[in-house]
């Protein structure tokens, strides 16, 4: 399985910028966790009160001004899929323009874990999704790729 660091994955899309994209990163990291080492569906995903709240202690913000950036760069990365046409690309179907900032997490989240599309992969991989490990699957299998660290440059070990 390939698997990519989230904030590789946006700056592919966004390209370089000044924008800080490491708490959306960071959102995209966790949910990639509670996806497919933690096991959980993603109607048990709270992204106010769990994911947004693990940002901001994480990177040492106030979890109300972490939600507006990760909405931000959501919005920005929805805009670019949009007008360059990578939807297909990256979520797995075109139009996805009306995609929420969460839905967007997952679908970045499924293609930094798995490297697919999060549509195609809901076609392939249904026992990923259904919130508990594939049969045969050995749980202790958890992913290669590290959070984005504190302080920029390099991800945490």
């Amino acid at each position: 399985m390939m698997q990519i660091y989230p904030e590789v994955l946006i700056r592919s899309i966004l390209g370089p910028g000044r924008s800080n994209t490491r708490p959306f990163a960071y959102a995209v990291y966790i949910t990639a966790e509670r996806l497919f080492v933690q096991h959980m569906t993603i109607d048990e995903l709270l992204f106010t009160k769990d994911i947004y709240c693990a940002v901001a202690k994480r990177l040492g913000g106030h979890p109300d001004s972490i939600t507006r950036q990760i909405e931000r760069v959501a919005g920005r990365c929805r805009e670019k899929l949009c007008k360059e046409g990578l939807s297909r690309r990256y979520l797995g179907r075109a139009g996805g323009g009306s995609c929420s900032p969460h839905m967007l997490i997952i679908c970045f989240a499924v293609y930094a874990y798995l490297g697919t599309p999060f549509y195609e992969a809901l076609s392939l991989y249904p026992e990923l999704f259904a919130g508990r490990p594939p049969r045969g699957a050995h749980v202790a299998a958890a992913p290669r790729f590290c959070a984005p660290g504190p302080e920029g440059g390099s991800p945490a070990p």
